[in-house]
């Protein structure tokens, strides 16, 4: 991983484009992950647990970087507290790739549900983000545009 990683210069609209499309190509791996696992492919699972760890950080900037910052920033912490709750799953995101990409060569045994933990976790993120958390940022852009259109006209 790279020592600092910093968001994408894009606008708001190509962001949320570009992190839906990162979530689809996700979900490829999540269903690559857990049908490797349930093959008893361990060494192959590990792999794609570390690519998949890898690949999340870039996102998980953005995300937390762009989009948490404007919910903060517009409505607070306590208005921004669905946003919070959603992004803090970043963690545990974090928590149960390292966790299978470390122990799925070693002790598979000791990781029985932890594949299909990730796989339902990831999925409810992603749906939250895409049907909530994005349209809402995308909601807040647009009313600032209104109230300031010079401010916002990039």
């Amino acid at each position: 991983m790279p020592s600092r990683v910093i968001a994408r210069k894009l606008g708001l609209e190509e962001l949320t484009a570009v992190l839906s499309k990162e979530h689809h190509e996700q979900r490829k791996r999540l269903d690559n992950l857990v049908s490797s696992f349930n093959r008893k492919d361990y060494a192959t699972a590990a792999e794609i647990a570390r690519e998949l760890d890898s690949s999340i950080v870039q996102h998980i900037v953005d995300e937390e970087n762009v989009l948490l910052k404007l919910f903060i920033d517009v409505l607070g912490r306590e208005g921004a507290d669905d946003a919070i709750t959603v992004f803090q799953q970043h963690r545990m995101i974090h928590k149960l790739t390292d966790v299978i990409a470390r122990r799925a060569t070693a002790s598979p045994e000791g990781l029985a549900s932890t594949p299909s933990e990730l796989d339902k976790l990831v999925r409810s993120h992603f749906g939250a983000e895409e049907e909530r958390i994005f349209p809402w940022a995308l909601d807040i852009q647009r009313e600032m545009r209104k109230k300031h259109p010079k401010a916002h006209s990039a």
